[in-house]
């Protein structure tokens, strides 16, 4: 098994998530939060079962929880969650790293 590490973005995609979903219902929020980031912390242990998303790199992977797709990438040694976006989200316009500073 290796590490799975959760980049800023997709903890501030989390944090959305959850208020999106607890305008219904926090305890349903907190459930799907909860399942979102347990299935993503599994990666460590066979992250190559998930499809490539070759527009968006090689090693960059999705893989779908309920109504949420986990967008990631396999580096040796390691996975990174880049983002959690809605299902439906075009997966193109995606920041998935951190824009350099000049």
């Amino acid at each position: 098994m290796i590490p799975v590490q959760i980049s800023d973005a997709a903890i501030v995609d989390i944090s959305n998530m959850w208020d999106q979903i607890a305008t219904i219902s926090a305890a349903a929020a907190s459930r799907i939060s909860d399942d979102v980031i347990d299935s993503s912390l599994s990666l460590g242990q066979f992250p190559e079962r998930h499809p490539r998303l070759p527009t968006l790199g090689s090693q960059i992977r999705r893989m779908v929880v309920g109504s949420w797709a986990v967008v990631y990438e396999v580096n040796p040694g390691m996975v990174e969650i880049l983002r959690i976006v809605p299902t439906g989200a075009d997966l193109t316009l995606l920041q998935l790293r951190p824009s350099s500073e000049s």
